[in-house]
């Protein structure tokens, strides 16, 4: 953590200085890909296809639609200002920060645990052993945290970039493969009906869908950490070619994924287990029986490496993120910044809590491995209206010039987007707890 406490200047597409490569501004959009390829994608897109076949692609298309707007005020805010999007909340009000960092560390620890138990059973299906998946996962992300804690941002990007490729080649190839094996009917027969039953497993389908809304928040923090750490703000072209490569990439291998699913799990009667060592072997039997056996560890591996670089870049994200938020509860634009060491200790303090929370969880309070992923994926999307509107107020912030702000296609398609995921969250809500349901 380094010294950068007031707001710096506005420095944006026609700003001065030596011209950068556009490669060295990429980062932040990949490490959103590598957050996002995680639960969203190798389980609840891959159950999606499974169980309903091409029945809810396209609710996976249109839950990217309408979160594009939310995840995109994250880069944004973070080139236009200087800033992260906690510093747009803390000038909104400092009641925004309190708020949205008690849901950010009860959110985050939940999280932790489902990318944990994920990742875990990737260990055992990968390697062939069979440890406690709990002990496993607490494990995981103890050694995450150590280390983030001497490795820091630099490293991180840098892995992410190597997995998400591997993985994003493989799975492409795989897709196309088994497209003969699909059955392209709308709403297949052989798909479960939809009814108010199913209606939770669609908002926590949704709710990891691309990923949770508060990865923006995130990503503007990856956004400002790159700038400190090559010293260049990205211009608008750089930003928006970054954001939308891990955006586009990370939709595209949500549908693939789901395909794949339809094609091989849900075309044979494959019912996905409600184990994540079982189910992980799943995952890897997708491959095995589009490329070959040979594939099985190659993309075993690779997958496995890329739950790993979430289980990081998860943990990397949020603690930054918390850090930002005890920054901004304490900022007073009068007061002096803190010291790189007080801010290194905060990071510590939440680098040790979520991750002995996340093990507390899964050792003590996890049941079905199901249950408990979709218990976190609709968690996030409930919580995800009130982000997506703290995101969209601060990019139209006084403190970004009139001329950087969003254009009025893209505030419009934010409103829309909010006023959808309001929608969705109080009609569950109501199905949930009026009816009983879902």
């Amino acid at each position: 953590m380094k010294k950068g406490y007031s707001m710096s200047k506005s420095n944006h597409s026609d700003h001065t200085g030596k011209p950068k490569k556009i490669w060295s501004s990429l980062g932040p959009g990949i490490l959103f890909a590598g957050a996002a390829i995680g639960v969203s994608h190798l389980v609840q897109s891959t159950r999606a296809g499974a169980v309903f076949g091409l029945g809810l692609l396209g609710i996976v298309i249109f839950a990217n639609l309408f979160k594009y707007a939310a995840f995109r005020f994250g880069p944004h805010y973070a080139a236009t200002t200087g800033q992260t999007l906690v510093r747009g909340y803390r000038l909104r009000g400092r009641w925004t920060v309190a708020v949205f960092g008690v849901a950010m560390l009860l959110s985050c620890i939940i999280i932790m645990a489902a990318v944990g138990i994920t990742t875990s059973g990737l260990v055992n299906a990968v390697f062939g052993i069979n440890l406690p998946m709990q002990f496993v996962a607490a494990i995981l992300v103890a050694a995450a945290a150590i280390l983030l804690w001497f490795g820091g941002y630099k490293i991180l990007s840098k892995l992410s970039k190597i997995f998400v490729a591997i993985l994003t080649i493989t799975t492409f190839i795989a897709t196309i493969l088994v497209l003969p094996q699909v059955d392209w009917t709308f709403y297949p027969p052989s798909a479960p009906p939809l009814t108010l039953a199913s209606f939770g497993f669609i908002i926590a389908l949704m709710g990891f869908m691309p990923s949770p809304v508060e990865l923006s928040v995130l990503t503007s923090t990856w956004s400002v950490a790159q700038q400190k750490e090559t010293g260049h703000r990205a211009t608008t072209k750089e930003w928006v070619l970054d954001f939308n490569i891990g955006f586009l990439g990370s939709a595209l291998l949500a549908i693939c994924f789901l395909i794949m699913g339809a094609g091989v799990m849900h075309a044979q009667n494959v019912v996905p287990e409600d184990n994540a060592v079982r189910f992980a072997a799943q995952i890897i039997d997708l491959y095995k029986a589009t490329l070959g056996e040979w594939s099985g560890l190659v993309v075993g591996i690779s997958a496995l490496m890329v739950m790993i670089t979430t289980v990081l870049t998860v943990l990397d994200g949020y603690a930054r993120v918390l850090v930002e938020v005890v920054r901004e509860w304490r900022y007073e634009p009068t007061a002096s910044p803190p010291s790189s060491r007080e801010e290194a200790n905060v990071l510590l303090v939440f680098l040790l809590i979520i991750p002995f929370g996340a093990a507390l969880i899964l050792l003590f309070l996890m049941g079905s491995f199901q249950e408990f992923i979709d218990f976190t994926t609709i968690i996030s999307f409930i919580i995800g209206p009130f982000i997506a509107f703290l995101n969209h107020i601060s990019i139209n912030g006084p403190e970004v010039p009139i001329e950087l702000r969003p254009a009025r296609w893209l505030n419009i398609w934010s409103i829309v987007g909010i006023c959808i995921m309001t929608s969705f969250t109080a009609a569950y809500l109501f199905a949930r707890f009026i009816w009983g349901i879902g």
